[in-house]
Parts: structure tokens; sequence; C-alpha cells
């Protein structure tokens, strides 16, 4: 099998994550307990499943190329053609499959923050635009907004930043939380540098 991206459980018991288990497969998501018992397949079908955290209320979020209507094919990036990702939760038992909006490019590698939103990254490909920014949004999917990158206007040390990972907090003077986070910045023509 070829692993793609895991989180451990809140409680340290049990580990979420993506695999294909033959080149042929998509990646889907698995869990099981920390000692290898209960091994389960929480997804499957035609479309990749990628990049599971785990989220209050026993479920996982995850990022996904199945789209939002099934009608319709998901978006394709613009420049490399490959289908883009969208966000999309799971109850921990491999039920209640919800999908979040799309994007017309990726949306990845999310992690749970102490407030229990989540931040990841959003890849704008449109046009001149191609850039990365860091946006946070509930674990239902909701209240998206922009975290870090797009308020600097261009003229931050990069253009793009993925893999946020929260790192402590800090109280502001008004006595409200201040996550500070660590991220790769990379500054990107077309695919990543």
């Amino acid at each position: 099998p070829t692993r793609r991206s895991s989180d451990l459980s809140f409680d340290a018991k049990s580990v979420v994550f993506s695999a294909k288990l033959n080149d042929n497969d998509n990646y889907n998501l698995y869990s099981m307990n920390l000692d290898g018992t209960s091994l389960m397949q929480l997804t499957s079908g035609g479309d990749n499943y990628v990049y599971p955290i785990y989220v209050p209320g026993q479920k996982i979020l995850f990022m996904t190329s199945k789209s939002v209507e099934a009608d319709a094919n998901q978006f394709r990036d613009e420049y490399e053609r490959q289908t883009t990702a969208q966000v999309g939760t799971i109850n921990i038992d491999g039920t209640g499959e919800t999908l979040g909006p799309r994007n017309v490019s990726h949306r990845v590698a999310p992690a749970l923050l102490p407030n229990g939103r989540v931040v990841y990254t959003e890849w704008r490909h449109m046009g001149p635009t191609n850039d990365g920014h860091l946006r946070m949004m509930n674990e239902d999917m909701t209240g998206q907004r922009e975290a870090f990158g797009g308020e600097q206007g261009g003229e931050g040390g990069t253009n793009s930043y993925l893999k946020a990972r929260y790192i402590q907090t800090k109280t502001m003077a008004d006595g409200s939380p201040d996550y500070q986070m660590i991220s790769i910045g990379t500054s990107r023509d077309r695919t990543l540098q």
C-alpha cells in the first residue's frame, strides 16, 4: 500500500490515514487502532480522499476529488489540469459523508487549531493569479476566511504557504488568544518549487 497522510485521534488510541492498495487504486480513507486491530475502510469509489484529520464531534475532515454536485465533474486546475481537491467530512465510522463548497483550484493540508477551527492551504490558479494562501474555516466547513497570505497584498516574503501547523498560543493585550503557526513558504512558478 501507498500511504499519503495520517492523523492521530484525540484519545491517542487510533489513527486515520489515506492510502491506496496498488498503483491502479484511488486514495481512500482508513482507520485502525494503534495496535493494528480494527482496520476499517471509510471511503470507496472512483475519487481520491486525502489529508484526513480528526475534528470535534466524532468526525474526520478530509480533502477529496469528488464533486459536491453529483451530475457535475470536479474542476480541473488551470495549469496542470489535475482534478482539484475540495473539503469534506465523514463520521469516524465512515457514515454521513458531507462535501463542502468547490473551489477552482486545490484545498490541501488541513490542520486543527485549539479553538476547533481548521487552517488549510487554498491554491488560487486563475489567469495570472497563482498563489497559495492559508485560510481558516469551522470544522463544519462554514465560516471560511483568510488566515495568512492575501492580506499582504503580494508584498510578503513569498507567494505560497502550505502545511501550516499550530505551535503555541500567546495572549494579546486585550486578553484574546493569538495562535502562532509555522508554515512552509515557497516561491512558485506554476508548480511547487
